[in-house]
């Protein structure tokens, strides 16, 4: 398994939709980022784990939109509306209002 979460699964054990070397991973992320020098920059696609990384340093915040093809359904979205991510961002600003 690599630092995203990517578990390579080869040969006869692998589920029937990971066959042929083929590889499990998680959802590409994207989140959108402010800047001096632009007003909305896309950042992506990130895994999961990257992700979490940067809601723990505080650079993904609650009101930053986030998108996923599968996991947003290919929208936008708070990352405060995306439970699992509003969770990870309680626990690591425990003093932070949101």
């Amino acid at each position: 398994m690599n630092h995203c979460g990517v578990r390579f699964v080869m040969g006869e054990h692998a589920p029937a939709f990971i066959k042929w070397g083929a590889y499990q991973m998680s959802a590409d992320w994207y989140f959108l980022k402010s800047g001096f020098f632009f007003k909305n920059k896309k950042i992506g696609p990130i895994c999961e784990m990257e992700l979490l990384k940067r809601i723990e340093a505080g650079e993904v915040q609650p009101d930053t939109p986030l998108f996923s093809d599968s996991k947003t359904r290919g929208h936008w979205i708070a990352m405060r509306e995306i439970k699992p991510a509003f969770k990870h961002w309680k626990q690591t600003h425990p003093d932070a209002l949101a």
